[in-house]
């Protein structure tokens, strides 16, 4: 009896951490306006330059930040009347939590000399929040004179959609 209880414990061990893995790749911050778990926002600066803000969680990587910060500085040009964009100040930051899981044991048996007690918890993880701000300026024709890459914004949205399949 003693062995199964080992076998189930070990199991619902090994069951917890695939839950925990299946969330952790399930929940990065979606491409959503500024709520409590991450989005987007922005601020118009003047006619047509713009400050555009992607907030990830802790389950979003710094990659798809700047994809979703992209992302929404198309969809500001295009709501603005412009069909292209150049971003002329990019910044990328992380913050970082710490968290530790609380400390618990588990006793199999049910007495002094026959029963094991197992310690799970007390692990500490480190999750990294990473945002974008690009600061944008916008035109309603492509510029003849690029000083800076310069984006088109239907293609832009379309490309990234398709990428996290956003529709």
């Amino acid at each position: 009896m003693q062995k199964i209880n080992e076998i189930i414990f070990l199991f619902k061990n090994k069951l917890i951490a695939l839950l925990l893995a299946i969330l952790l790749f399930s929940c990065a911050t979606p491409y959503q306006n500024l709520r409590f778990n991450g989005g987007y926002s922005e601020t118009k600066l003047s006619k047509n330059i713009f400050s555009v803000r992607f907030n990830g969680n802790g389950f979003t990587d710094l990659n798809r930040a700047i994809d979703f910060a992209l992302l929404r500085s198309a969809e500001i040009a295009i709501e603005n009347g412009y069909s292209f964009f150049s971003i002329i100040d990019q910044s990328n930051q992380t913050t970082y939590d710490i968290h530790t899981t609380p400390v618990y044991h588990n006793k199999i048996g049910n007495n002094r000399n026959n029963s094991i007690t197992y310690q799970s918890g007390g692990q500490t993880y480190l999750s990294e929040k990473p945002s974008t701000i690009n600061t944008i300026i916008c035109f309603e024709k492509e510029p003849e004179n690029k000083s800076a890459i310069v984006y088109e914004a239907r293609f832009i949205i379309d490309s990234i959609k398709n990428k996290y399949q956003i529709y």
